[in-house]
């Protein structure tokens, strides 16, 4: 056990963090892990409740934090809570470096989640809640700011996202 690395983050923890910063080389595999969380709607609400106190706790010690608002405004989402949402995923894009997204299926060797979600993820979803909105035209451009972010992006070029 190495006391200089340890998780980051309480809700969806994370380990790579801590190894690059003491550059420990990560390997990737080929071994995929599916984790489909609570179906009961009950259990799964009070699931929600917890990590949004816990995401919230975790913004106050690590204001403006691009992952912890990420996690909020997924949050938001599943509730349907279209301007929370809206406002945690703005909050998250910009306080993301350009680099965080690789666009890339696989992993780049230096993170633990699809660094899509700092980028082009972020920007699909922002696009789904202008959709909810009704306002097409931000919607519009959010898809084709999606597909900049990642070519071929197949949803991003089915709604909306190429030039007509």
């Amino acid at each position: 056990m190495r006391e200089d690395v340890r998780w980051t983050y309480a809700v969806h923890e994370q380990i790579l963090p801590a190894l690059r910063r003491v550059n420990v080389t990560v390997r990737w595999t080929e071994v995929t892990v599916r984790h489909t969380g609570y179906t009961d709607p009950a259990l799964r609400e009070r699931k929600l409740q917890r990590d949004c106190k816990i995401l919230e706790a975790d913004l106050a010690e690590r204001p403006d934090d691009p992952f912890v608002l990420f996690n909020l405004s997924a949050i938001a989402v599943e509730r349907q809570d279209w301007s929370t949402a809206l406002g945690h995923f703005q909050h998250s894009l910009r306080g993301s470096a350009p680099t965080d997204s690789s666009g890339e299926k696989e992993p780049s060797g230096s993170c633990s989640v699809d660094q899509g979600i700092y980028g082009h993820l972020t920007l699909r979803n922002l696009a789904v809640l202008a959709e909810k909105r009704g306002d097409r035209a931000e919607a519009q451009q959010l898809w084709r700011m999606a597909l900049d972010a990642c070519p071929g992006d197949a949803e991003a070029m089915s709604r909306g996202g190429t030039s007509q």
